[in-house]
């Protein structure tokens, strides 16, 4: 039995040429307002269809007003005037970034708060033409799908406080110690990446073996996998390495290594007087949430540091 399946219409092959013809006429006949940086394309998108388009002036860097010359390439007429990169930038959504540091002839940022559902970004992203930055300023950009753009700096931010997160930065203030009012959570984790980025010394070189993590890395699609990135799960566990390391060797014990699930709860694996001893504390603040002994319920009266004390102590009664 045959079955009568209805014939597949074919694609109009001249309509698509036509079509293809119209769009490179109107590329041609156009002119455009875009973003050049020294040594890229310039990215046009008419009818769905991107063109990338070689400025004739490889140096210029700027808003630009060009005008395609070819299928391919695009002089540049003028600078763009701030009230047309206004313009195309209200066509874009804002995100707000904290700048980091001028690092590889590029600017970078994190997102100055985690909460923004529109967009999950796990590391720093490259600021795009950026205009006389300084470190933890909060900046706004627009976004275009594959790059971050300066726009300006975030006026409702108090300036103080990146004068002083450079300042405590300058006179190398430890990221435990650092003592700013007004900081906010994502700007302290600014300080810990600049900071460990600038002293990397301070890092426990005998790092753990990677920890299995409840949520996914994501990198922002404007870099491409060869491109230098920053990474909060790097630094973070740097910090961590650092923090638990001072607490127990100031204790007079050793860390051997940690395990950091997805919940905070850290894992600690240390040598006390030649015992080894595995506890739980919290990475929040390191208290204890489980000593491995018995203490009756107050495990967590206690923190990692004087925790090394109790168990020399427990030693002692048990000999």
């Amino acid at each position: 039995m045959t079955e009568n399946r209805p014939e597949r219409k074919k694609p109009d092959v001249l309509a698509m040429i036509k079509k293809a013809a119209a769009d490179t006429t109107e590329v041609l006949s156009s002119h455009i307002l875009a973003p050049v940086v020294p040594g890229s394309k310039v990215r046009v998108r008419i009818n769905g269809l991107v063109h990338e388009l070689i400025p004739d002036d490889r140096q210029f860097e700027g808003w630009a007003v060009l005008q395609a010359t070819g299928v391919k390439s695009a002089s540049i007429i003028a600078p763009a005037s701030a009230a047309q990169v206004k313009a195309y930038f209200e066509l874009l959504p804002r995100f707000q970034l904290i700048a980091l540091m001028d690092r590889d002839n590029s600017w970078w940022g994190i997102p100055s708060q985690t909460s923004d559902s529109r967009m999950q970004i796990f590391g720093a992203v490259r600021i795009r033409l950026p205009q006389r930055l300084s470190s933890f300023e909060t900046i706004n950009t627009r976004f275009d799908g594959s790059s971050f753009w300066f726009e300006d700096v975030a006026r409702r931010r108090n300036p103080v406080i990146a004068r002083q997160l450079r300042e405590a930065l300058a006179n190398e203030i430890f990221p435990e110690d650092l003592q700013v009012p007004g900081v906010v959570p994502q700007e302290r984790c600014a300080y810990t990446m600049m900071f460990f980025a600038m002293h990397p010394e301070l890092i426990d070189s005998h790092q753990p073996e990677p920890v299995p993590q409840a949520d996914e890395v994501k990198v922002p699609q404007n870099e491409s996998p060869g491109a230098p990135t920053f990474d909060y799960q790097e630094w973070w566990s740097s910090l961590l390495a650092v923090r638990l390391n001072r607490a127990v060797t100031h204790a007079g014990a050793r860390l051997d290594t940690y395990w950091r699930d997805s919940q905070g709860v850290v894992t600690v694996r240390m040598v006390v007087d030649k015992d080894l001893h595995v506890v739980q504390v919290q990475s929040r603040d390191l208290s204890v949430i489980s000593s491995g002994i018995c203490l009756s319920g107050m495990d967590s009266t206690f923190d990692l540091a004087s925790l090394v004390g109790v168990l020399r102590v427990h030693k002692d009664m048990n000999r």
